[in-house]
C-alpha cells in the first residue's frame, strides 16, 4: 500500500469536517485566555482551567494559553495550579469571552497543598500515560552531589528512569540507550546534557521554568528518538520589575537578572549565568597546578507581546567545558542553541507557534604533545509550524509541520608545531534533511472514555555532496568463520554524490494512541501506544555518552531504529488526593538498534559502518511510583523491575553473532531500581529533604579464565555483558535555613546545607583488570568517584 502526502492531507480534512460537525450540534460559546504567575507576569504551563458543574475542563499550553467551548449558560469556573491559591467565579456565557488570570503563589510553607476534587478527576480522566511533569521548586528541594540543583539527577529518580554508573552522562530510560532520549530547550535539540562528563547538567535551574518527560505514550507532535522526550521550558522572565538572584556554591556560582521590557507589562527579559571556580585552587596543589576542569554556561530570552494577537519570543544557551592537563593535553565542547519563535492567534479557537531553532554541539581536542587538533561536532537548523485547534469541549486537535536540516562533522585533524606526527586528515561532511507533519487529537468520547490519538509521517534524506565507500558484497563488515572474528569489508569503488542526489531515503507511518477508562473519580486504566523512528545515531562503546563520541545519519549502510512500545496502567487517588498510585507495565522492541563488533575502533573512523552491525533491542518491566501530595511532608516512593536485552543474529549461516546470536543483557540493564524521596516543611525557617537510591549493578564483561603465553598471563573473557557491576546505592539528606528577617526586606536569603551519600558508599564507576605483579595473577580495580562530600550554597534574591 503506497501512501501519499495528498492522501494523508484528504484524511486531515475529512477529520476536520467530521470533528467540526460534531462542535457544532449545539450553541456554544468559548472561554480563552492566558494564567499568569501575579508576581512575575510568568505565564504557567498546566494550570487547568476547570468547569466543576459541569465536570469539564482543560489546561494551559506551553505558553500559558488555554481554549475550551461551552453550552450557553452560567457557569463556575475554577483555575487550580499546584502551590497557587485557586481563583473561583461565576461568569456567564453568552458570548466568545477573553480573559486572563493572575493566580498567586502560597508563600505559606507550612500551609497545605490543596488539590481540587474537580482538578482530580481531570488529572485521573486524561488521556496521558507515561509522562511526568516537575517545577523548579520541586526540584530544588531534592539534594545532589556538591549542592548543584541537577534536572537530569532528579529524573533519575522516576520509574523508568536510570543512569549509566556515577558520574556519567546522560539517562537511560525504559532499557534505552541516552541517545534515544530527546533532550529540548525551548524547542532546540540539546546534543550533550551534561558538564564535566556527567558531574552536573547543563541545565541552570534559576533560568528553568519547568520541564516534562514522556516515555511512553508519546505524543505525535515528537519524534526522531526512540525511547524518550525530555521538553524543558526557560522561565521568560518578570514582567513587573527588575530583580536579581543567585547563589554561592562549593562548586560553581550563579547570577540572573531579569525585568520587564517597555511599559503595561509587554515583555521581558531574562540573562542567567553560572560557572565553576574549582580550577582556581588547583594552583595550590602540586599534583593539580597547571591543569584545569571547568565549566560555563549563558541562559538568555526576550518576550515581548506585540498585541493580543501576537508574541514572539527569542531564547538562547550557550554552554562550554574547558579541560586541559598540563601544556600536552586541552580538551573544549559544549552546547549553543538559538530560538526564534512567534505565536498567533488566528481565532479565539486556533492557536498557532512558528519556530526558526538552530543547533551547534563541537567538540575540540589538542594534544601538544603530538602536534595536532581534532575537531567534530554537529549542527542542525529547525524549522517548525505547530497549530493548537481548540473545537469544543470535548475535542482538541495539534497539527503542524517541521523540517531539520542536519550537518554531521566526523572529525577533522589539523597538525601544528614542527614536531607534529600527524598528517592532516579532514572527513567528509555528512548532511542529512529529516522532514515531518502530524496530527494529533484528544477527545472525551463519554463520561468514562478519553482519548489521545495520532499518526506523524516521518521523512529522511540523506544528502549528496560527499564519497560513499562502496563495498564487495555491499557488506561492510565480513565474518572470518574459521577465527570467529568480525573484521572490515573488503572495499572495492567509491560512489561520488552530487550536492543535488540523495544517498539514501526512507519514510515512516508513526502512529500514536492513549486511552483513559475512568471507574469513577478516583480510578482509571489507561493505555498507551506509539511508534518512533529514530534515524540519526550515537556511535558509541562506552555505557554512558562521551564528548568524543560521534552523530552519524542513517544511510545506505545504517538503518533507522523502528521503536514500537505499549503501556498499560492503573492509576488512583487515596484518601481525598492524599496520596496517588500509578502502576504501569511496558514492553518496548527497537528493529535495527547498533552495536558496536569485538575490536572496534570508533574514534575517527571515517567509515563507521566498518565498526558496527545491526540487531535489535527489547525491553519490558513494572513500574509502580507512590506519592504523598500534600502536607508539611511529601514526596515519592518508586520501583521498577525490568529487564533490557539486545541481539544481533548472524547473517548467513556460517556467522555466529554476536553471543551466538541469543539475546544478551544491554548495557542499561538494571532489574531493581528504586528511589525514595522526601521533603519536610518544619517550620517557615528550616525545611528538610533527602533521597535514596538503589539500583541493580548495570552489565559488564568479566575474565571467565586465564592462560600464560611467554610468561604473560592473558585473561580469557566471558560473553559480553554475562557479568554485573556491584549493586549501586547512596543516602542524602538536605537542610534549608530561611533567615526571619526575610520578612519585609527586598533582600531574601536562604542557605542550603547537604549532604551527598550519607554512609560513605564507594560505589563502581567501573571495575577494570590487571597483573599483579607479585603473584602474576589478574587483579580486579575498582574505580569509585564519589565518598560522601558536604557542602553549603548561599543563595540569595533581591
Amino acid at each position: 500500500m503506497k501512501i501519499t502526502i495528498g492522501s494523508i492531507r484528504i484524511s486531515i480534512l475529512i477529520l476536520f469536517l467530521a470533528l467540526s460537525y460534531k462542535a457544532n450540534a449545539q450553541e456554544k460559546y468559548t472561554i480563552s485566555g492566558t494564567v499568569k504567575d501575579a508576581a512575575t507576569g510568568e505565564t504557567l504551563i498546566g494550570v487547568n482551567v476547570i468547569f466543576p458543574d459541569l465536570i469539564k475542563g482543560t489546561t494551559t499550553n506551553e505558553y500559558g494559553y488555554f481554549s475550551i467551548s461551552l453550552a450557553v449558560g452560567t457557569h463556575n469556573i475554577l483555575i487550580d495550579y499546584m502551590g497557587y491559591t485557586s481563583i473561583k467565579e461565576i461568569i456567564v456565557l453568552d458570548k466568545n469571552i477573553k480573559k486572563n488570570y493572575e493566580i498567586s503563589e502560597n508563600m505559606s510553607q507550612l500551609d497545605e497543598v490543596v488539590i481540587s476534587t474537580s482538578a482530580k478527576t481531570l488529572n485521573i480522566r486524561k488521556a496521558e500515560v507515561s509522562s511526568h511533569k516537575l517545577t523548579m521548586k520541586d526540584i530544588k528541594k531534592i539534594p545532589v552531589v556538591l549542592g548543584e540543583v541537577d534536572l537530569i539527577k532528579t529524573i533519575q529518580l522516576l520509574p523508568g528512569v536510570t543512569n549509566g554508573g556515577e558520574g556519567s552522562a546522560g539517562f537511560n530510560v525504559r532499557g534505552g540507550a541516552a541517545d534515544q532520549n530527546m533532550i529540548m530547550l525551548d524547542e532546540a535539540v540539546l546534543y550533550n546534557s551534561d558538564h564535566v562528563f556527567g558531574f552536573v547538567s547543563v541545565f541552570n535551574g534559576d533560568a528553568i521554568k519547568n520541564l516534562k518527560l514522556y516515555k511512553g505514550g508519546i505524543p505525535a507532535q515528537f519524534g526522531g528518538r526512540a525511547s524518550s522526550v525530555l521538553d524543558v521550558h526557560q522561565k521568560d522572565g518578570n514582567a513587573k520589575e527588575m530583580h536579581i538572584q543567585g547563589g554561592v556554591g562549593v562548586l560553581s556560582s550563579r547570577l540572573l537578572v531579569e525585568g520587564p521590557i517597555g511599559r503595561e507589562e509587554k515583555g521581558s527579559f531574562i540573562v542567567a549565568g553560572r560557572s565553576s571556580y574549582v580550577h582556581l585552587f588547583f594552583p595550590l596543589s602540586k599534583d593539580l597546578k597547571g591543569n584545569k576542569i571547568s565549566f560555563y554556561d549563558l541562559n538568555a530570552k526576550l518576550s515581548y507581546s506585540i498585541d493580543e494577537e501576537n508574541k514572539i519570543f527569542l531564547s538562547s544557551y550557550f554552554g562550554r567545558d574547558v579541560l586541559a592537563f598540563g601544556d600536552s593535553f586541552a580538551n573544549d565542547y559544549g552546547n549553543f542553541t538559538l530560538s526564534l519563535r512567534w505565536n498567533h492567534l488566528f481565532t479565539e479557537k486556533l492557536f498557532s507557534n512558528l519556530s526558526f531553532i538552530h543547533t551547534d554541539y563541537s567538540y575540540n581536542l589538542d594534544f601538544d604533545y603530538l602536534g595536532f587538533s581534532w575537531q567534530s561536532g554537529i549542527k542542525n537548523t529547525n524549522f517548525k509550524y505547530d497549530f493548537k485547534y481548540y473545537v469544543s469541549d470535548d475535542v482538541k486537535v495539534d497539527f503542524g509541520i517541521n523540517s531539520l536540516l542536519y550537518e554531521f562533522n566526523p572529525g577533522a585533524i589539523s597538525p601544528f608545531g614542527e614536531g607534529s606526527v600527524i598528517n592532516e586528515k579532514s572527513l567528509d561532511l555528512k548532511k542529512a534533511l529529516e522532514s515531518a507533519l502530524y496530527i494529533s487529537v484528544k477527545q472525551d468520547i463519554s463520561d468514562k472514555i478519553s482519548v489521545n490519538y495520532g499518526l506523524r509521517y516521518s521523512m529522511f534524506s540523506r544528502l549528496g555532496g560527499e564519497d560513499l565507500q562502496l563495498y564487495e558484497n555491499n557488506m561492510p563488515v565480513t565474518y572470518d568463520s574459521e577465527s570467529g572474528i568480525y573484521q572490515e569489508g573488503i572495499r572495492t569503488d567509491v560512489k561520488q554524490y552530487g550536492k543535488s542526489e540523495s544517498i539514501a531515503t526512507f519514510g515512516e507511518l508513526e502512529p500514536r494512541l492513549a486511552i483513559s477508562f475512568r471507574i469513577n473519580d478516583d480510578n482509571s486504566f489507561k493505555f498507551g501506544y506509539n511508534r518512533m523512528a529514530q534515524y540519526i545515531h550515537l556511535i558509541s562503546n562506552s555505557n554512558s555518552p562521551t564528548p568524543l563520541d560521534n552523530w552519524a545519519p542513517s544511510g545506505k549502510y545504517i538503518k533507522p531504529q523502528i521503536a514500537n512500545q505499549y503501556n498499560l496502567g492503573y492509576y488512583t487517588n487515596i484518601a481525598e488526593g492524599d496520596y496517588s498510585l500509578e502502576t504501569e507495565v511496558y514492553y518496548k522492541t527497537i528493529n535495527n538498534r547498533l552495536d558496536y563488533i569485538d575490536g572496534s575502533s570508533l574514534i575517527a573512523q571515517e567509515n563507521i559502518e566498518t565498526q558496527i552491525l545491526s540487531g535489535e533491542a527489547r525491553s519490558y518491566g513494572l513500574e509502580l511510583m507512590f506519592k504523598k501530595n500534600k502536607g508539611k511532608f511529601t514526596g515519592w516512593v518508586s520501583y521498577t523491575l525490568s529487564r533490557a536485552e539486545q541481539k544481533v543474529e548472524g547473517r548467513t549461516a556460517e556467522e555466529s553473532g554476536i553471543v551466538n546470536g541469543n539475546w544478551y543483557k544491554s548495557n542499561y540493564d538494571k532489574t531493581h531500581n528504586l528511589s525514595v524521596v522526601g521533603s519536610y516543611n518544619y517550620s517557615k525557617k528550616w525545611s528538610y529533604g533527602f533521597n535514596f537510591t538503589y539500583e541493580t549493578g548495570r552489565p559488564t564483561t568479566y575474565p571467565s579464565s586465564q592462560y600464560v603465553y611467554q610468561d604473560v598471563v592473558i585473561p580469557n573473557y566471558s560473553d559480553r555483558n554475562e557479568d554485573s557491576l556491584p549493586d549501586f546505592h547512596h543516602l542524602d539528606i538536605s537542610m534549608t535555613y530561611n533567615p526571619s528577617k526575610n520578612k519585609g526586606r527586598k533582600w531574601k536569603a536562604e542557605w542550603v546545607f547537604s549532604v551527598y551519600n550519607v554512609y560513605g558508599r564507594e560505589n563502581a564507576n567501573s571495575i577494570s583488570f590487571r597483573q599483579n605483579e607479585t603473584t602474576r595473577q589478574n587483579e580486579a580495580v575498582q574505580l569509585s568517584i564519589f565518598g560522601l562530600i558536604p557542602s553549603v550554597t548561599y543563595n540569595f534574591k533581591f
